[in-house]
């Protein structure tokens, strides 16, 4: 099981996986093109979840990952406490914030939500 963390703009999206002890891998970006995205789409398998925020390509690219992904949550950006009040705030923090609060199942719904994020 992979947990993947995608912190969307608006040509790309930043990728970090969360590890077992709460490491995260940062994996790189991804060009947000139909192209690109849907090469990523096919890399993903039943057992992968993946987590990106709320933002402009969110839905359609939610859309195109649930074909592959087991599991998906999309996330209010104002709602994901841990993001909002990071310190640090960059787009490789982001991705692995949101692969992290994943593999600790802090969500409880799936694609589709804007209700989603931490208490």
């Amino acid at each position: 099981m992979r947990w993947l963390g995608l912190d969307v703009h608006k040509d790309f999206a930043e990728l970090a996986e969360a590890l077992p002890g709460g490491n995260v891998r940062q994996l790189g970006r991804i060009r947000t093109t139909p192209a690109a995205m849907r090469t990523f789409a096919e890399s993903l398998g039943p057992d992968d979840q993946v987590a990106l925020e709320a933002t402009i390509n969110t839905f359609a690219i939610a859309r195109l990952l649930e074909e592959h992904a087991g599991r998906g949550v999309v996330s209010n950006p104002m709602r994901t406490r841990a993001i909002a009040d990071a310190k640090i705030k960059t787009d490789k923090v982001d991705a692995g914030v949101l692969a992290q609060l994943l593999a600790a199942e802090g969500w409880t719904s799936s694609w589709g939500s804007d209700q989603l994020g931490m208490p």
